[in-house]
């Protein structure tokens, strides 16, 4: 984790700097990522989550960098792939990322690069369950094509993993959701409040700064991912 951890930094602050092109702005970026209290608590943990933020970053790193080539965008695909591979959550970032490599192609092959990274992370991210159907675990035992042998299945185990947890509206008290924040909030009030700050500036801001609208929508969508209960 740690060595995830200091690659993370490095793609941290390669990403900012292009997308803010200030310094200043990824060196802030990379000391409030390295300090902040909730990473210092979770970050240092052998989590799902802080690897899957591994290869966001990578995939982010790629899908930035410019001049933007096809060789950027398969890499930029494979990356996010393994994302959703380690945790399935990632796949919300997904809308996010197209957008930043629709704004770094070029226009005469902007098309083609985004049905390119749609269509190899589709591609990569569907191994899975092809490797499960092979071994007979893609279907639950019982059913026509699981056979009738008790094992594990990739289908049950994700309808149980949709399942989990009782729906409730995120400013409920019962929910997920109010409760984690509640817990962030004596952590680390300051990047809980001036981070949601911040990126609902940056969703304001005008289309001159695009590329710093489209970091701010990855945040977005993991917020309404968690929100959703």
């Amino acid at each position: 984790i740690f060595i995830l951890h200091i690659f993370s930094v490095l793609f941290l602050y390669a990403i900012t700097k292009r997308v803010t092109r200030q310094k200043l702005a990824a060196t802030i970026a990379v000391i409030v990522f390295s300090l902040s209290p909730l990473e210092l608590h979770f970050g240092r943990r052998v989590l799902l989550d802080n690897i899957m933020v591994f290869w966001i970053l990578l995939s982010l790193f790629f899908a930035t960098h410019t001049p933007q080539r096809l060789r950027e965008v398969i890499l930029s695909a494979f990356a996010f792939a393994i994302a959703i591979l380690t945790k399935e959550n990632a796949i919300f970032m997904a809308p996010a990322i197209i957008y930043i490599i629709w704004i770094y192609s070029r226009a005469r092959i902007r098309a083609w690069s985004i049905a390119l990274w749609i269509a190899l992370t589709v591609l990569l991210v569907m191994l899975y369950p092809l490797y499960a159907f092979l071994k007979g675990e893609l279907f639950p035992a019982g059913t026509f094509l699981g056979g009738t042998n008790e094992h594990v299945s990739l289908l049950q185990t994700a309808l149980y993993q949709n399942s989990r947890g009782n729906f409730a509206f995120p400013w409920q008290h019962q929910s997920a959701f109010y409760g984690s924040l509640q817990e962030w909030l004596q952590r680390d009030p300051f990047i809980i409040i001036a981070g949601g700050i911040c990126v609902l500036a940056s969703i304001i801001l005008s289309e001159r700064y695009r590329e710093i609208k489209a970091i701010a929508l990855t945040a977005i969508a993991e917020i309404l991912f968690l929100a959703r209960g």
